[in-house]
């Protein structure tokens, strides 16, 4: 790479005008930096910029990001990252205007709302910022996250993914920071917590929503100072990770509520990353449901089949509340049943009666049914009778149904349905 250095802004917009540059390292502390970030951007060079400052200032950087900046990051920091952009900046588009192949990280759709917040978390991968991904169940929210690591300057680090909704309430604190023999009954040997495992990585807090408040103060400290306290520890830890996190719910509106912090919010939300549901990004279906049906066929040893066209138009008109996931799960039953009725299970659109339809073609159906409990009883009945025909039995209807075992054990029996 051949290297040029100019002593003002301006100065660097004339030389973008006239020359190929890819990169410009633009210094935080020079007049209009930001406000130049935009203007560098729009020239015919189109060259990323990466901002460096003399300090790390989280809002700083936020405004960097959202300008259009590429990384923003602290001088000490500046080499090595810098040097891994270089490395990467092929992947980016002589020009700039392309980001990484998303399906690189598993991701897979062309839609103009899924390519604009993966360019967001392309632009914020290495500038070590927190990241808040917010979107409903199902949307992908984990597989952004790794990918946001994968891109990252920590991706030689580990990627602790913590499930903030499956942690006991009572031992929240003693999982993510550890605790030290001793410290309650039956801590019987030391235990290095989650925090300190994602040391030089990342640290992905999947439903944050869920942190305790009595844990949200504690939290904020470590974040502010990446300092913390085991439980029953006499002497402070450190740990050097980024934080990721995600949510399904309104923090806002928790906040509002007095359930979640105001100042945790501000600070795990430097960049904040909306993920579109699956009804906003239709052209995106049918290229995520022939993934996965090369996946599952894969796995379960199954010739693939072809959707015709009407099914295909099932498929996109279909507003996926259970988005992703949802769509995924349909299609590994499809394949393991290896027939589309399973297509219509268990949220499909009402089902329209055609004179060439045959009985296994057949969806749930609703005909006037006169109660809830009724349709409650059927729809039991009938995921009883696909579930009791495919290799995972009660499995299986635990997992057509999305249901705990032990709901699942109560409704049967409300119903008089017996398990063979």
């Amino acid at each position: 790479h051949s290297l040029k250095v100019v002593s003002s802004l301006e100065d660097g917009i004339r030389h973008c005008r006239a020359s190929s540059c890819q990169l410009v390292v633009l210094e935080e502390g020079m007049d209009n930096a930001l406000a130049g970030i935009t203007r560098l951007r729009s020239t015919q060079a189109a060259p990323q910029v990466v901002v460096v400052a003399e300090r790390y200032n989280p809002e700083r950087g936020k405004a960097a990001l959202l300008s259009g900046a590429l990384n923003y990051m602290p001088k000490g920091k500046a080499p090595r990252a810098i040097t891994t952009l270089l490395e990467r900046l092929p992947s980016f588009g002589s020009n700039g205007a392309e980001g990484p192949d998303l399906r690189d990280f598993g991701i897979f759709g062309s839609s103009a709302a899924l390519r604009a917040q993966f360019e967001t978390i392309a632009r914020s991968s290495n500038a070590d910022v927190n990241v808040l991904l917010q979107g409903e169940t199902g949307t992908g929210k984990e597989l952004f996250a790794r990918a946001i690591h994968r891109m990252s300057q920590r991706r030689g680090g580990p990627l602790v993914t913590v499930d903030c909704a499956s942690l006991p309430e009572h031992l929240v604190e003693s999982l993510l920071f550890g605790y030290s023999q001793g410290a309650f009954t039956g801590a019987a040997k030391s235990r290095v917590g989650l925090i300190r495992q994602a040391d030089g990585g990342t640290l992905f807090l999947d439903e944050v929503s869920e942190l305790p408040m009595s844990l949200q103060k504690k939290f904020l400290r470590v974040l502010q100072e990446r300092r913390y306290r085991p439980v029953g520890g006499g002497s402070e830890e450190s740990s050097d990770f980024r934080l990721v996190a995600a949510t399904n719910k309104d923090l806002q509106e928790m906040v509002r509520e007095g359930t979640f912090r105001d100042d945790l919010l501000y600070r795990i939300s430097t960049m904040r990353v909306l993920l579109p549901p699956l009804r906003e990004r239709r052209q995106d279906i049918i290229p995520l449901v022939q993934n996965f049906m090369e996946h599952f066929c894969r796995r379960y040893n199954q010739l693939p089949f072809a959707l015709n066209q009407e099914e295909t138009a099932v498929l996109r008109s279909y507003d996926w509340p259970g988005n992703i996931r949802e769509l995924k799960n349909v299609i590994e039953r499809a394949v393991i049943l290896n027939r589309l009725p399973a297509l219509n299970v268990p949220h499909s659109p009402p089902h329209r009666k055609t004179s060439e339809e045959t009985p296994n073609r057949r969806g749930f159906v609703v005909d006037d049914i006169p109660t809830l409990d009724e349709l409650e009883r059927r729809y039991l009945e009938y995921i009883f009778n696909i579930a009791s025909g495919c290799v995972y039995g009660e499995k299986g209807m635990t997992e057509l149904l999305n249901l705990k075992r032990s709901t699942l054990y109560t409704k049967l029996k409300k119903h008089g349905i017996m398990l063979r």
